[in-house]
């Protein structure tokens, strides 16, 4: 590695480390006065545990932070060495612009390459700790006292687990359907809380029939349904939203062919969004770049920061409200998440090309 490359990689991870603890710091204290009295009454929360309570928080931000860091630290980069006439220098010692970029469009893949392994391994577990968290500690926390009326637990097997309420005190759950199959419903008054010994009191089989409709075709007063597998946590969890999950587990979902057209469109369009979102890392650095590096008397700095910043907000709020539309099934995924994300590789990649190259 030249040189010129090892300085323009300092100053790009200097300036996007700066910003994105910056931002990280910020939202902790924000998030800490939110939750001040919940701190005060809790006897058993440790430095540590609220440590990893916020670093926690912070992978579940990353794909808006990491792209506002790149933003930033590439206008402050670029701007910096236009300034300085260091881009001409370098220019005219024989390196092209799309040479000089190389450095900014690495570390650009670099945090599309975290996101997706954010996605994938460390949001889920994230997503779950922030959970434990809350209800341990938050007494305000929705997740301590759930109080809808049906309580859902998908299972890994694809059959659904629906019940009433969880009596605490035995340790059971209540009003209990086991939707083992489009054919074939479990229905239990009570179901003992332990997986490990999913016992059903006063259970009755269904099954359907030739003519569509379920009949009973037994009735238990206890019964051990050992086919019944599920997590003990999940009941005061239910339903685990589809973006939380991860995007190897959101592939096999949406090739499912059992899931029901609720849940179809949500599956697609979560799976498309933490597929396609990271790759607006490289974009950004392509956009920015020809307005970074045009030869001006007076560089409006405020402008370009204000535009940059407008920009990536006004385009994360667009691809919520289209997700928004996808997951009620008012347009396709890919018009609400792919087809944003085409049209404006195609405008950066134009401007690119004729600005900078």
């Amino acid at each position: 590695m030249k040189k010129w490359q090892l300085y323009f990689y300092g100053e790009i991870f200097k300036v996007f480390f700066f910003f994105l603890f910056g931002f990280f710091f910020i939202f902790s204290l924000i998030e800490y006065a939110t939750h001040m009295d919940d701190y005060f009454k809790t006897s058993t929360l440790t430095m540590a545990s609220a440590l990893v309570y916020y670093l926690n928080q912070f992978m579940k931000r990353l794909d808006f932070l990491i792209p506002m860091a790149l933003l930033l630290s590439t206008i402050k980069v670029l701007t910096t060495l236009n300034a300085r006439n260091e881009w001409t220098v370098f220019q005219v010692a024989g390196l092209s612009t799309r040479t000089l970029l190389k450095p900014f469009i690495t570390v650009a893949l670099l945090c599309s390459v975290f996101l997706w392994t954010n996605f994938e391994f460390l949001l889920p577990k994230a997503m779950h700790n922030i959970n434990e968290f809350r209800i341990a500690n938050f007494h305000g926390s929705h997740l301590a006292k759930r109080r809808e009326l049906i309580h859902l637990i998908p299972l890994k097997d694809n059959s659904k687990l629906i019940y009433q309420s969880y009596l605490s005190e035995k340790n059971q759950l209540f009003d209990v359907l086991w939707i083992k199959s489009q054919n074939e419903i479990w229905r239990v008054k009570y179901l003992n809380g332990d997986p490990a010994n999913p016992v059903a009191h006063f259970a009755d089989h269904l099954v359907k029939n030739a003519n569509g409709n379920f009949e009973k075709v037994a009735s238990h007063r206890t019964i051990l349904l050992s086919e019944l597998k599920w997590h003990p946590q999940m009941a005061r969890k239910g339903l685990i939203p589809f973006d939380q999950k991860k995007i190897s587990e959101l592939y096999k979902l949406s090739k499912n062919p059992s899931a029901s057209p609720y849940e179809l469109p949500r599956i697609k369009t979560a799976l498309l969004f933490k597929t396609g979102i990271p790759l607006l890392a490289p974009l950004i650095v392509l956009a920015v770049a020809p307005i970074c590096l045009t030869f001006s008397r007076f560089r409006p700095l405020f402008f370009i920061y204000a535009l940059g910043l407008f920009s990536l907000f006004a385009l994360y709020m667009l691809l919520d409200s289209l997700t928004i539309l996808s997951d009620h099934a008012i347009i396709s995924p890919t018009i609400a998440v792919l087809l944003p994300l085409t049209l404006l590789a195609l405008i950066v990649g134009w401007r690119f090309k004729t600005k900078c190259i």
